[in-house]
């Protein structure tokens, strides 16, 4: 359906749209008496209800009017037959006469007909009495879900998932037959007294009231049987019905999209309700509550209700993802990880990073949401960018070491002083997966915490515009660490991280809309040159405006080394800078060689890691560099390729700009841009991978890995799924051929040893000027005679490109 949904169209509600079958608790032998019944039917009859003053309907005594809503009327009544209190829906005389209206009533009969379960409501039997037609339900001694959250402001969290545990079985029994409920929410979950019958062998332990309840699930009016055509064509026209607060995203898109994943949506909403008192999203119209539902990012509990454990919040997330294929694949899947959470073992959701041992320190969490207004895809670059940062939030530099564990795995190790407190940690692989999130474990040896974990998130808002989150988790070593942990996020970080990402976002805006190309460095203010720096840089100047180059892009690289930062200045890769200045890329190269010989620049030569893709090492000139080298990330030797893995890089001259060459982070995002995404996988661990891969060829691998898969990602495709266990040995597969923009790639780790996994283009832009490229560049020629390539370096290039041109003689006129 379009778009755009109208207020009328989502609130047009042809379910019941009321209290289903169900009465406060009473005394049976109150129910019953003939002298109760007289005072309940005369007090009624004043409502000017025909039915009630009639007082029977069939062999039904009437009781009272339970509620009513767009298509009929709920009664409690007594069956003298069978002697039992019972709840009769009545569908309205007006709605009897439209066939399809009335065969949605049948429908509603025939599928609750189907079911027997003590977690939902019984159906006793459909009738017919004068042209009114009419179900027979169990009557519901109890109150519903939305009765006890509305009374407690919220349940506790094992009374909310006892319920949600209920809800679930009740969910199974519908789906294996087929049924899609599509409207499950508090109104439509009663609750009543276990009895002996239905009370399991720990259900007696429990103590509260509530904790001995039976949840049972209601109200089938709009509920779909995916096997019966009649019953799809009956609701596809009205693919709407529900209740918006609790309603899945594809609800708004059209009845077709609606299956069984929609239910757990809708279970996780109320979940997320009966927890925190409050649904996962409000608005003041309909139209605003869809786009919620679609768009923004669903709230963590915790974020209300911060005593909520890890483990039920991460359950609700996960049940109220926007795409269907994250969510849980089944009720059974929910329900089983629902059991896990009330024996209080770990679930099955996958939350990276996967967090150590809590051991006996104090764990700390923390969690800071942006409002931001360019979109995840144009802050990625800057948000990911760790070195800078975490720089620009003041964090000292970091010295990396490699070692090697008693397994023989290799470890990268980090430390620094912080507040005059010597830090050492165990520094894991980043994961993320791009435009998205990104996440790092780091675990102390040294320091006030044992372990740490960042988490950034980006969440799309509808009106293009970003969520930003980012989270902290933290175990405090003792007492005193867990006051300085708490008092630097809370007050250090957080308002750091809230001046650069607020800048960041500005910048960047700014910088879309005008395209002035103007040097502003998005995470920090730069300082003017001194006088004596400025000086030396106007001198430089003046000798490259006397070379033939382009003055316009003169001077936009000569004001980016006035005015860039520290970090941006020690570290230039010349066509990344052309791009990012919009300059012509080759004019861009020849202001920049040139620079390099009227000391501008300083040049040096990163020799690149074909797996990471990231510098193993730099040296000062081609000759310096070996025809093997390591890299300690990756525990990787390789013959380094002149053509693509040796990378020209400058730095400003150090009298006109000092260098920032201290470390802030190597492993992050910013280092291999070409990676799409990231991921640890521990043994015996399933992670499944949300992409929104474009049009394009890419390459699934890893470093433990001894094969590579290629994805193909093209138009026309219909498949959008992968599933990949790590330790099959695939040989030659084909190409995966994946539809775009949306996929899910499902990895299993069966082995002993965790696998890094990485998801990368194969196809990187060509931003670098290799050591091969610059021997054929006149200005390098010129001017580095001493840089050409040596014949034995020239031996080490392992990629060549032949062109051929055939010219054709002209005839003379």
């Amino acid at each position: 359906m379009p778009d755009e949904i109208s207020d009328r169209e989502i609130d047009g509600n042809e379910t019941w749209g009321v209290a289903p079958p169900f009465v406060a608790s009473r005394r049976p032998e109150e129910s019953r008496s003939a002298s109760k019944f007289r005072t309940d039917l005369q007090r009624l009859s004043d409502a000017n209800d025909a039915l009630l003053e009639r007082g029977t309907l069939g062999r039904f005594q009437l009781l009272r009017k339970i509620g009513e809503g767009g298509m009929g009327t709920v009664y409690a009544a007594f069956d003298p037959q069978n002697g039992r209190n019972v709840a009769i829906k009545v569908q309205h005389p007006a709605l009897s006469q439209q066939t399809e209206l009335r065969r949605r009533f049948q429908r509603e009969a025939r599928l609750l007909s189907e079911i027997d379960s003590i977690h939902v409501t019984k159906l006793f039997e459909i009738a017919e009495d004068d042209g009114c037609v009419y179900l027979v339900q169990e009557l519901v001694e109890g109150h519903s879900l939305a009765e006890s959250i509305k009374s407690t402001g919220g349940l506790t969290e094992r009374q909310a998932t006892a319920i949600a545990i209920d809800v679930a079985k009740a969910l199974t029994e519908l789906h294996v037959r087929g049924i899609v409920h599509r409207d499950v929410k508090p109104e439509n979950i009663l609750l009543c007294p276990r009895t002996t019958a239905t009370l399991k062998d720990g259900d007696a332990k429990s103590s509260s009231s509530l904790d001995v309840v039976l949840a049972k699930l209601t109200d089938f009016g709009i509920a779909r049987q995916e096997e019966v055509h009649e019953s799809v064509a009956l609701t596809s026209a009205q693919s709407l019905l529900g209740t918006p607060l609790y309603m899945s995203p594809e609800h708004f898109y059209g009845g077709s999209n609606v299956d069984d994943r929609s239910d757990l949506y809708s279970l996780g909403a109320t979940f997320f309700h009966a927890l925190t008192g409050q649904p996962p999203f409000t608005a003041d119209n309909a139209l605003s509550l869809a786009d919620a539902h679609r768009h923004a990012p669903v709230p963590n509990p915790q974020s209300i209700k911060s005593k909520l454990s890890d483990g039920v919040c991460e359950v609700v997330m996960k049940s109220l993802q926007k795409r269907p294929d994250l969510r849980y694949a089944s009720a059974a899947e929910f329900l089983d990880d629902l059991l896990r959470l009330q024996r209080g073992e770990a679930t099955n959701v996958s939350v990276h990073p996967l967090l150590p041992d809590a051991g006996l320190g104090t764990t700390i969490s923390r969690s800071y949401t942006w409002e931001l207004n360019c979109s995840p895809e144009e802050l990625w670059p800057y948000v990911s960018n760790t070195e800078r940062l975490n720089r620009a939030i003041n964090l000292p530099s970091v010295e990396f070491s490699i070692s090697r564990s008693e397994s023989g795995s290799r470890q990268r190790f980090a430390e620094f002083r912080m507040a005059g407190i010597r830090m050492r940690w165990q520094e894991h692989m980043f994961e993320w997966v791009e435009a998205q999130r990104m996440s790092v474990l780091r675990e102390f040896r040294e320091g006030p915490a044992r372990w740490l974990t960042s988490v950034v998130e980006l969440r799309r808002r509808a009106n293009g515009g970003t969520t930003l989150t980012h989270s902290f988790k933290a175990n405090a070593r003792h007492a005193p660490g867990m006051l300085f942990i708490r008092f630097q996020l809370q007050f250090i970080i957080r308002r750091a991280l809230d001046r650069v990402y607020r800048r960041i976002d500005a910048v960047v805006a700014n910088r879309e809309s005008t395209s002035t190309g103007a040097i502003v460095d998005a995470f920090e203010e730069t300082r003017s040159l001194k006088s004596p720096s400025a000086a030396i840089l106007e001198q430089t100047i003046n000798r490259l405006t006397r070379r033939n180059l382009d003055r316009s892009v003169l001077l936009k690289i000569t004001d980016f080394v006035r005015s860039a930062s520290a970090q941006d200045v020690s570290h230039i890769r010349p066509r990344i800078l052309a791009r990012r200045l919009n300059l012509p890329p080759e004019p861009a190269v020849d202001v920049c060689l040139c620079g390099v010989q009227d000391g501008l620049f300083e040049l040096s030569w990163d020799v690149i890691c074909p797996s990471c893709r990231i510098a193993t090492y730099s040296a000062d000139s081609l000759s310096n560099i070996q025809h093997h080298a390591r890299c300690e990330a990756c525990d990787f030797d390789f013959k380094v390729d002149f053509a693509s893995g040796v990378e020209a890089i400058l730095r400003t001259n150090p009298q006109i700009r000092r260098h920032e060459l201290g470390k802030y982070c190597i492993g992050g995002p910013a280092h291999s841009p070409h990676v799409v995404a990231q991921t640890r996988v521990a043994p015996n661990e399933t992670v499944a991978l949300g992409l929104e891969l474009s049009e394009g060829r890419y390459v699934l691998r890893g470093p433990q890995l001894p094969y590579s898969i290629v994805i193909e990602v093209s138009n026309g495709e219909r498949q959008e799924s992968l599933v990949v266990n790590l330790n099959h040995n695939i040989q030659h597969s084909p190409a995966v051929r994946l539809k775009p923009h949306r996929q899910l790639i499902t990895v299993f780790n069966d082995g002993a040893h965790e696998r890094l996994l990485r998801i990368e283009r194969s196809s990187i832009p060509d931003d670098a000027i290799t050591a091969a490229q610059a021997a054929t560049m006149p200005f390098f020629k010129q001017y580095f005679p001493q840089e050409i390539l040596s014949g034995l370096q020239v031996a080490s290039i392992q990629i060549l490109t032949f062109v051929v041109v055939t010219a054709q003689a002209t005839p003379s006129l």
